[in-house]
């Protein structure tokens, strides 16, 4: 973790669970302790991803320390199943920006 945290460059995205991406209905056990380690082995925010898909688990997830979320799958899954994905994803967007505002 210090090599890859002493190598990145922008931000260190870190992977809240094993496996694939995606959107997931639960999890957060042990985000704030991951999130702690990954801090303490760079100089750069430490962004979450994998498996945030609403703006509950967006907060939860900056709550636990993370200074970033990666939404990727939930943005793409927006935009495809609406008839005006950019209105979709600008909406989801707005959502997750009001509940990361404080």
């Amino acid at each position: 973790m210090a090599a890859i945290g002493a190598l990145a460059r922008g931000f260190v995205y870190t992977v809240s669970v094993a496996g694939v991406t995606g959107e997931r209905a639960g999890g957060g056990d042990g985000l704030a302790a991951l999130l702690a380690r990954v801090a303490a082995n760079t100089r750069l925010p430490v962004a979450l991803g994998f498996g945030i898909g609403t703006p509950e688990q967006g907060a939860a997830a900056a709550d636990a320390g993370a200074q970033g979320i990666i939404i990727g799958s939930r943005l793409v899954r927006a935009a495809t199943e609406s008839e005006d994905p950019a209105a979709a994803t600008g909406a989801l967007v707005t959502g997750f920006a009001s509940a990361l505002i404080r």
